[in-house]
């Protein structure tokens, strides 16, 4: 999954700049209607609202020596009530339940229609981050 630009430059601030930069004690995931991209502003227009949606807690696996992490458990959204989200194709993980900054935005490897009253499940392990160098 790609970094924000909201990610990107506070890495490199604390790294390269000395800056303090406090570290998210908590992650939420996000579903998405169209791609949200790096930008936190266009992130939230196509981020799913209403009818039962919410942005779920998320934790994850020590990253590994390929620099890759996963959720460590299931990740439920909804029931979608009482109207459908319609497709999914992208999710995103923020530093806040609501608003925020978005950390890491990604494509789903095949869309999801969620209808009313569907709920959409990540499943344990389905979602990962990795580096690559």
């Amino acid at each position: 999954m790609p970094m924000s630009f909201y990610l990107q430059n506070r890495v490199l601030q604390a790294t390269l700049q000395g800056d303090t930069f406090t570290w998210p004690t908590s992650v939420f995931v996000g579903l998405h209607t169209a791609d949200p991209t790096a930008s936190t502003t266009t992130a939230l227009t196509t981020e799913v609202t209403g009818n039962g949606y919410g942005r779920q807690s998320a934790t994850f696996t020590e990253p590994d020596g390929s620099y890759l992490t996963f959720n460590t458990s299931d990740i439920t959204f909804g029931p979608a009530n009482p109207n459908a989200w319609g497709a999914i194709n992208f999710i995103s993980i923020w530093d806040a339940v609501s608003s925020g900054n978005l950390l890491y935005y990604g494509a789903l490897s095949s869309t999801v229609t969620v209808n009313a009253l569907d709920s959409f499940l990540l499943a344990s392990g389905g979602l990962s981050i990795q580096f690559t160098i």
